[in-house]
């Protein structure tokens, strides 16, 4: 009985640690985004970032999302 609850904990582990491996750095990509400056505050946290167009924007969330057609 014990062997089989170590090997469930085992593989769930194992799945959700592999689950979670599928994005490269899980942080937001800002490199095609624009920065907003607010006032002339230097240290503006947290920091408000503009898209261009709605396909940059999805792409540097470290996350997939499904947008409704």
């Amino acid at each position: 009985m014990k062997n089989n609850l170590l090997i469930a904990t085992i593989i769930g582990l194992g799945v959700l640690f592999a689950g979670c491996q599928q994005q490269a750095s899980g942080l937001l990509n800002t490199s095609k985004l624009e920065e907003e400056q607010q006032g002339g505050q230097t240290d503006n946290i947290p920091k408000v970032y503009q898209a261009p167009t709605l396909e940059v924007a999805l792409d540097a969330v470290p996350f997939q999302v499904k947008v409704p057609t």
